[in-house]
């Protein structure tokens, strides 16, 4: 190669070496503004992320405060719903005609006859639209068992009896105390009253229902 030759790609490679620079620092200003660019995309992606993730959760919250208050709503509804149902229950209770359940009639019939001896009761009974049927049902589960009763119908008695009167001799006396055991087990409410003259196993007044 000659002189003059080697001067000329001398001078080419000086250009392409300058060319070259210049290029590596346009392409470094251009990388650096490029980054922050697609840095600052970045992060407003993720700030509007971030705002997404929070209205979210704002919203998720609100929604199971919602969810407690209606769960709440209706806890306080079936509570006050019981206790309706349980008032009406209880007033219909009252209201309702005084019987002897199946269960209660077999309960004193049985008592009675496993007494296994003769028993006389004297029942006195008014003539009550309510308190007749009942009356009737309480004598029919004694007689069931055995024991003779005899029947004293006093229409309208004055003053009122209420409830159920049984009169015994005493505790000690046998036929008193199977007629009082047998009530017993039942749950059949009475009012026991001890009197040393009787002269016969019981004295079983039925009387009114109590006022409710």
């Amino acid at each position: 190669m000659s002189y003059e030759a080697a001067l000329r790609w001398f001078d080419i490679a000086n250009g392409v070496l300058v060319l070259a620079l210049i290029a590596g620092v346009v392409a470094t200003y251009v990388i650096y503004i490029t980054g922050n660019i697609k840095e600052d995309y970045v992060k407003e992606k993720l700030s509007e992320s971030h705002d997404r993730s929070a209205k979210l959760e704002d919203e998720a919250a609100k929604s199971r405060e919602r969810t407690a208050i209606l769960e709440k709503g209706n806890i306080e509804l079936q509570t006050n719903l019981e206790k309706e149902r349980r008032a009406r229950l209880e007033i219909e209770t009252r209201l309702a005609p005084r019987h002897l359940t199946a269960q209660q009639t077999s309960t004193i019939s049985s008592a009675i006859r496993a007494f296994g001896k003769p028993m006389t009761i004297a029942a006195h009974m008014t003539g009550d639209a309510e308190a007749g049927p009942y009356a009737e049902g309480v004598i029919k589960a004694f007689m069931a068992g055995g024991a003779v009763v005899h029947i004293s119908n006093f229409g309208m008695m004055s003053p009122p009896v209420y409830g159920i009167v049984l009169r015994i001799k005493g505790l000690d006396d046998p036929g008193g105390a199977a007629i009082k055991g047998a009530l017993d087990k039942a749950a059949v409410p009475y009012k026991l009253s001890v009197e040393k003259g009787i002269t016969i196993d019981a004295y079983l007044t039925i009387g009114l229902k109590f006022p409710p």
